[in-house]
């Protein structure tokens, strides 16, 4: 049965591992995002292996941008990375083209942490159905994970706001 705004294609989670490699998303994020007003990285994990990449989002200027997942895609392809049956850990939730991007790479799981989407759009679930039913119809799950990354200050910016995930 499910809850007010919860959606059937999307999981919800609190188990701890989810905070160790978010936690990896947001310390690479705050070194490599600078400058920008939402910092994000996004980790590709082999399930037997570990962590294969880590990739930040890029805004350089007006015309020179991309999310941090299309950003791993590019970064898997130029270094010969299988992305097949893989996990992504992003803070977050994946846009419209990275849905596409997503299901071109194989990957399995998606996840991404909700008190940084409930920072970066209080609307998201509902803005963002049409991208989570996509990646369940492509077979890609989908989790929505909640909890405290850590007990120490991060400082990673969302929308120009401080948050300490």
């Amino acid at each position: 049965m499910l809850l007010t705004g919860e959606s059937s294609s999307m999981e919800f989670d609190t188990s701890i591992m989810h905070a160790v490699y978010l936690k990896q998303c947001y310390a690479h994020a705050v070194s490599k995002c600078l400058g920008q007003s939402t910092q994000c990285s996004t980790l590709l994990i082999n399930p037997g292996i570990g962590v294969m990449l880590t990739a930040p989002s890029i805004n350089e200027n007006e015309w020179y941008k991309t999310t941090a997942i299309k950003n791993l895609a590019y970064k898997a392809a130029e270094r010969g990375v299988t992305t097949f049956n893989h996990t992504i850990y992003s803070p977050l939730c994946p846009t419209p083209s990275d849905a596409i991007a997503l299901r071109e790479m194989g990957i399995s799981t998606v996840i991404f942490h909700k008190e940084f989407m409930d920072k970066y759009n209080e609307s998201w679930e509902k803005e963002y159905q049409l991208v989570i039913d996509f990646l369940s119809q492509n077979d890609v799950k989908i989790i929505s994970w909640s909890g405290q990354v850590s007990k120490k200050k991060l400082g990673v910016l969302v929308q120009g706001n401080s948050f300490d995930p």
